[in-house]
């Protein structure tokens, strides 16, 4: 192990407090979340008792105790809302597993605990800081000028291949074979996988979009145009090959426009809805994938293969989720597949999958109210007739990076903090707002001086 990966892992929370001495805690909270997610190593400490101790963790570990210690004002403004709740039970949803199992209550509170860590906290995070105007343009501008940051180290590892977590942290963060691509290499940066960067990159073009066509208050960043830097950032994301996240970038924005133009937002519920009709449809047995098996081959005989894998793959671990569907097997490896041998011939790219087998259908009903309730609240409260609105029109790319992250669950397994973060913003919008001009106000947890919105880079706002 490198010397850099606990210096890094551990030397985070001084940083964190320092950053919010120099900066606006809602800056301060937004630098350290999402550096400590574009740069920390894909290591985990195992503490007995203790929820993992890993880069997502580390994150949301550093703000809140800097929240507790620097901005202890905000916490108290904090009023609990429904949404909270169901977010809550999801996260208790192994509890209920290893309970219903006979595991005991010690095994669901393990399980439970890293749930807390990996959805509460960012989740958390997002309702503080993140619930108004300024604070959602913040969050915009964040997510691409993380992608802008993100793009030269992309485009070195597709030329010299992924090797900065290696040469960094000593070690490569994923299996390097996964990385070679028909043209390049696939990057993986110091992320968990290419496919994360993917959609990590897809996410920056889309905010990137958006500004540049929406927004229009910005044309230089640096002292370059804005339309140049988006360029170089959805060019990015599509050299990085991911061809999931591709096609989510280009659904994404064109539902944005559809729903704009149209001023109608049933393509973006839809698309919300999509991954609940297509996992009832697969644990029903109405859906076995094998359209999506043909039109891939039309694409590439690789990519057919490996769906067609996935499918299959599914299908036994449907057939076992369903011997226990109300709370799944519980953890330690039980709603897998083994042979006689005794060895694990399972394969669970997907998270739904995961989610079935382990907590049955009351974990795949949780969630699926976690990752549709913000999209489908939003838009009954500011439907695309109002999204001419610059305010409003900045939060529409995050409601819709929110439902794209629910259908990629239909198919990889990447647990990425910034999206349950987004959804706690725009739950706060939804649950703070009542039609009125409210989103123009500073909220209760923005008031004080010291939170008085400024300019996110002198430069740029």
């Amino acid at each position: 192990m490198s010397f850099l990966i606990p210096i890094a892992m551990f030397g985070y929370l001084p940083f964190v407090l320092w950053l919010y001495g120099k900066l606006p805690p809602r800056r301060a909270a937004l630098v350290a979340f999402i550096t400590a997610w574009m740069f920390l190593p894909n290591d985990t400490y195992y503490f007995p008792g203790l929820p993992d101790y890993n880069k997502t963790f580390a994150a949301s570990l550093a703000v809140l105790l800097a929240t507790f210690l620097r901005d202890r004002g905000r916490l108290a403004a904090f009023r609990w809302r429904l949404y909270d709740g169901v977010l809550l039970f999801w996260c208790l949803t192994p509890m209920l597993s290893s309970l219903s199992n006979g595991l005991g209550a010690y095994d669901g509170f393990s399980n439970a605990k890293n749930y807390l860590t990996t959805w509460f906290a960012p989740y958390l995070i997002g309702r503080l800081y993140f619930g108004n105007r300024e604070a959602i343009r913040d969050l915009l501008w964040g997510l691409f000028l993380g992608a802008l940051v993100y793009s030269p180290f992309c485009w070195l590892e597709m030329v010299m291949s992924p090797q900065l977590h290696n040469w960094v942290y000593g070690h490569h963060a994923h299996i390097f074979s996964q990385t070679v691509r028909p043209i390049g290499y696939r990057p993986t940066v110091f992320m968990q996988h290419g496919l994360m960067v993917g959609m990590w990159m897809a996410g920056g073009a889309l905010a990137g979009l958006i500004l540049w066509k929406w927004d229009g208050t910005v044309k230089t960043v640096f002292g370059f145009p804005l339309r140049t830097l988006v360029i170089v950032v959805v060019v990015t994301a599509v050299a990085c090959q991911s061809f999931g996240a591709i096609g989510l970038l280009g659904a994404g924005y064109l539902i944005i426009t559809l729903c704009r133009k149209l001023r109608f937002g049933l393509p973006l519920k839809l698309v919300a809805l999509l991954p609940v009709l297509a996992v009832s449809m697969k644990v029903a047995g109405l859906w076995t994938g094998e359209g999506m098996v043909n039109f891939f081959s039309k694409i590439s005989e690789e990519r057919a293969a490996s769906f067609e894998f996935r499918a299959l793959n599914e299908e036994m671990l449907i057939e076992k989720a369903l011997a226990r569907p109300v709370f799944g097997w519980g953890g330690w490896g039980r709603s897998r597949i083994y042979d006689e041998a005794g060895n694990d011939i399972s394969i669970t790219d997907s998270y739904w999958i995961i989610i079935f087998g382990q907590s049955g259908i009351t974990g795949l009903v949780s969630f699926a109210l976690v990752m549709t309730w913000p999209v489908i609240g939003f838009l009954r409260r500011y439907p695309p007739k109002t999204w001419a609105e610059p305010a409003i029109a900045r939060a529409v790319p995050l409601v819709t990076l929110v439902a794209l992250y629910f259908v990629d669950c239909l198919v990889n397994d990447m647990k990425s903090p910034l999206y349950i973060l987004i959804a706690g913003a725009i739950a706060t919008l939804v649950a703070e707002s009542t039609g009125r001009r409210e989103w123009d106000l500073i909220s209760p947890m923005e008031a004080g001086p010291r939170l008085a919105p400024v300019p996110l880079l002198p430069r740029v706002l």
